[in-house]
């Protein structure tokens, strides 16, 4: 890592690029445009290389990848984006291991790319426990634990998958199977 007037300069730099992203996620997600992702993915991976470390790249990175079906790219393949994603959770994996967001994206990933639901599990119950670097407490507490529900449900394990949801913040009506 850089030191002194170096550390303060890279500082400044990667702040001003989690900004940018920031900046144009909102717009991304009201209107998901090929230039929209095409930006926001070049920006993430622009950031993740002159900071490898960071959580906030990695995760970012991730979240924009993974909204390539829903962009309307020409030549789009399906294949090759779930190689891609993969490719990517796993690296950042390395990196930020503990991170809930990344172990959200993961669990997302196995259950819903990768079929394996049971494997998603401790993966979301992660992601649901721990607290985010990158997505303040509360903001996703919902999808956490919705994920975990369908993986849990779609495990075979549907009381255990309700009583995640009757815990959850947007759930204040109990659930009947």
């Amino acid at each position: 890592p850089p030191a002194g007037e170096s550390a303060v300069r890279f500082a400044a730099v990667t702040s001003a690029q989690e900004a940018e992203i920031r900046e144009r996620q909102p717009a991304f997600f009201a209107n998901k445009t090929p230039e929209r992702y095409r930006d926001l993915i070049d920006r993430a991976t622009r950031l993740s290389q002159i900071d490898p470390d960071s959580a906030y790249a990695r995760v970012r990175q991730i979240e924009f990848a993974a909204q390539a079906p829903n962009v309307g790219q020409p030549g789009f393949d399906r294949q090759e984006w779930v190689r891609t994603l993969g490719v990517l959770l796993n690296r950042a994996r390395l990196v930020v291991p503990d991170e809930p967001e990344l172990n959200k994206q993961f669990g997302d990933y196995l259950m819903n790319q990768m079929g394996r639901p049971r494997d998603a599990i401790p993966y979301l119950r992660r992601a649901l426990d721990g607290e985010s670097k990158i997505v303040p407490r509360g903001a996703d507490d919902n999808w956490r634990s919705f994920l975990l529900a369908q993986a849990l449900y779609d495990s075979g394990q549907a009381a255990a998958a309700v009583e995640v949801l009757e815990k959850a913040p947007g759930y204040p009506v109990p659930i009947q199977l």
